[in-house]
């Protein structure tokens, strides 16, 4: 009689020791899933810093790129290579440029690759088809236009850039890496995590995606936009100046005038702003 107890007091005390046993794994996967999901919160925090968390129609870009001939306005079979060009920009910035010149068309490529770089963690890379790709940006779907994409997407990660503003400094490439996977036929693109210090404070703006898409095929007229968009209250402008800045190769200045007159007016039309040229061919934009 006390052997049968004796032996059911131990597998009593087996019995509550695995509960206590579940229990505590219970007690410690709870607090793991805790602390990842405020890893994660944490990590979402930091993108948001580099990134500004904006609407899908909408594009950030840093001032710098926007306020300079780097995407310029090209006609089609102009493109040429470019070594160690400093381009045209306001004061205070500085950019140097090695590659096949860029245009409003690669800003398209770029503006979108940032978009999908601020859903990821940063640093991580970014996975896509191009049929998605080339649909986020408006396009079609022929097999030209994935050449296109193809060449777009070439031109930004092998080009080089040196950018100066004050105490930020970044060089290396627009992308800093794209591949393709041919079995799965996805691209993946890596971006610089240094080239995010230009998201901080207020060296950067928004881009309409709506207002852009108005503007499509109007090279000088979506420059214009994006450079105006930097301006929270525009500043006026030479004729000359707005020449220089945009990379026309138009030589002779009325004739580059006529188009900005036209320009501007197509600018107008898409964003409702006050846009002219006086008299002393200075450029006005009122929001």
């Amino acid at each position: 009689m006390c052997k049968k107890q004796f032996y059911k007091r131990i597998s009593l005390l087996i019995e509550k020791s695995n509960f206590f046993r579940k229990k505590k794994k219970k007690i410690e996967k709870k607090r793991v899933k805790k602390s990842l999901s405020f890893l994660h919160k944490k990590k979402k925090a930091k993108i948001r810093n580099f990134f500004p968390n904006i609407s899908r129609n909408k594009r950030a870009v840093p001032n710098i790129i926007l306020r300079s001939s780097l995407f310029g306005i090209l006609k089609k079979g102009y493109r040429k290579y470019e070594r160690n060009i400093l381009k045209t920009s306001l004061n205070d910035f500085f950019i140097r440029f090695t590659g096949e010149s860029l245009d409003q068309s690669d800003l398209d490529v770029w503006l979108e690759c940032l978009y999908r770089f601020s859903q990821v963690p940063l640093g991580e890379r970014v996975i896509f088809s191009s049929y998605s790709f080339l649909k986020s940006i408006d396009r079609t779907t022929g097999k030209k236009d994935y050449e296109w994409l193809k060449t777009s997407l070439t031109r930004l990660s092998i080009c080089s850039i040196e950018i100066n503003y004050k105490s930020y400094f970044y060089i290396g490439h627009l992308l800093h890496e794209w591949y393709r996977n041919n079995k799965t036929k996805k691209n993946i693109i890596l971006l610089n995590k240094n080239i995010t210090s230009f998201f901080t404070q207020s060296i950067w703006t928004i881009v309409s995606l709506k207002e852009r898409k108005k503007l499509k095929g109007k090279p000088l007229s979506q420059w214009l936009h994006c450079f105006y968009c930097t301006h929270h209250i525009p500043l006026c402008y030479k004729v000359i100046t707005l020449k220089n800045l945009c990379g026309s190769r138009i030589i002779i200045l009325w004739k580059f005038r006529q188009i900005l007159k036209k320009s501007l007016y197509e600018v107008s039309l898409a964003t409702g702003w006050d846009c002219w040229i006086d008299k002393n061919d200075i450029v006005h934009v009122i929001k």
